[in-house]
């Protein structure tokens, strides 16, 4: 899976420059671009938001996911069963994982356009789900522990600018999910 999304980066890198006008080059007159954006979006942990900012062509953002996730309600501790996550589940339970907070730190590459830009980007994040275990006889969920893990993720969106200094956007993240994002520019 983490090849699939390493060539989808790659793909999304290599291609944005091919989007730049024939002829487009460099002006010294041109004041930098600054912006800042706020993301609001749902996947697999629930809801989530992030903050960023951008300097011309770069992009860094922290997100947090798992906001309103669907966990059921458990009980933390039942009397005579050992469900601890290091020990084998005992018969007649079964075991379901429910991501919990996902945080993400995304750094993007951002190409221009009269209309808007598009941006594509790599970051790291780190995730713990919550593992309960399941009664199979009565249906009620006990807490069985944690499990911590993090790696790569990617997103690619894009903004349209909505007046000068407003743009507005949608984007994919491979652990946040759909974005809304919304952006201020300034010179």
């Amino acid at each position: 899976m983490l090849k699939r999304y390493l060539i989808l980066a790659l793909l999304c890198f290599v291609s944005l420059p091919a989007f730049a006008q024939k002829g487009e080059t460099y002006n010294e007159d041109v004041p930098s671009l600054y912006g800042i954006h706020a993301e609001l979006g749902y996947g697999a942990p629930g809801l989530g938001a992030g903050l960023g900012f951008r300097y011309e062509f770069f992009s860094f953002t922290v997100g947090l996911s798992g906001f309103a996730n669907s966990i059921p309600n458990y009980l933390s501790y039942k009397e005579g069963e050992n469900l601890q996550l290091n020990q084998p589940l005992p018969g007649g339970y079964v075991q379901e994982e429910y991501e919990a907070i996902v945080v993400s730190f995304d750094a993007a590459y951002n190409h221009e356009f009269d209309w808007g830009n598009v941006y594509a980007g790599v970051g790291f994040y780190s995730q713990q789900d919550t593992v309960l275990a399941k009664e199979v006889k009565t249906g009620d969920y006990y807490t069985r522990g944690v499990i911590n893990s993090s790696g790569i993720c990617f997103n690619f969106g894009a903004d349209y600018y909505w007046s000068e200094n407003i743009g507005i956007g949608l984007a994919i993240h491979t652990k946040k999910g759909i974005l809304a994002r919304f952006s201020y520019y300034w010179w």
